[in-house]
């Protein structure tokens, strides 16, 4: 399984597997962790959302979020200043669910591994990184995920698109599930006390108990 946590400032990402070789190819590099976790500093629903806009460009996160360069610029803006606000109308909203689509896939391809071809004597693969392609399950939380009628349309961009190369080592199809009562921080620090109740209450917010 894997967790997203879109916040304002950073994106991060978990993933809970082992790490296999992908289609026999050679794992090379430090051994990747069962439990990992990296945190995008520089992917954020606001005070980074610059960063984000540099990494997408303008012209893609416009008119995914089906506005004018202009607007969307003016948007990155007005949300580094006010880092408190909240999408006040229906052009808003749809600026905020793109700013997190493209948080969430950049920042699991970051946290993915790759397959490359090398040619040596006899071609071959090696696998740098942690391979993602087998997890089947998705968990969402972040205000902008936990308050989104469909947060599945934001989860989706961790998996491996249609014009993308089988050699990127994301999730392929997903189960997604949302930390509906945004309570998975708080479990966490119970869990060193409680850890029955820490789960109980993580299960019952993803709507397992």
């Amino acid at each position: 399984m894997m967790m997203v946590d879109v916040g304002g400032a950073t994106t991060d990402v978990y993933s809970f597997n082992e790490n296999r070789g992908y289609q026999g190819a050679k794992v090379i590099g430090a051994p990747e962790p069962y439990a990992k976790r990296t945190v995008e500093g520089d992917m954020g629903m606001r005070e980074s959302s610059v960063c984000l806009l540099q990494e997408t460009g303008t012209a893609a996160l416009a008119q995914g979020a089906g506005v004018s360069e202009e607007r969307i610029r003016e948007a990155v803006r007005h949300r580094i200043a006010e880092r408190s606000y909240v999408a006040d109308s229906q052009e808003e909203f749809r600026i905020d669910c793109e700013i997190a689509r493209q948080a969430v896939g950049i920042s699991v391809r970051r946290h993915a591994g790759r397959v490359e071809r090398v040619r040596t004597g006899s071609a071959r693969q090696n696998q740098l990184g942690k391979n993602l392609s087998e997890i089947r399950t998705l968990i969402g939380t972040g205000g902008v995920i936990v308050n989104h009628p469909d947060p599945a349309s934001i989860l989706c961009c961790a998996t491996l698109r249609q014009e993308e190369s089988e050699y990127i080592l994301v999730p392929r199809k997903l189960e997604y599930r949302v930390d509906r009562n945004y309570v998975f921080y708080a479990a966490g620090l119970l869990r060193d006390y409680d850890e029955e109740a820490a789960m109980a209450i993580m299960k019952t917010s993803i709507g397992l108990e």
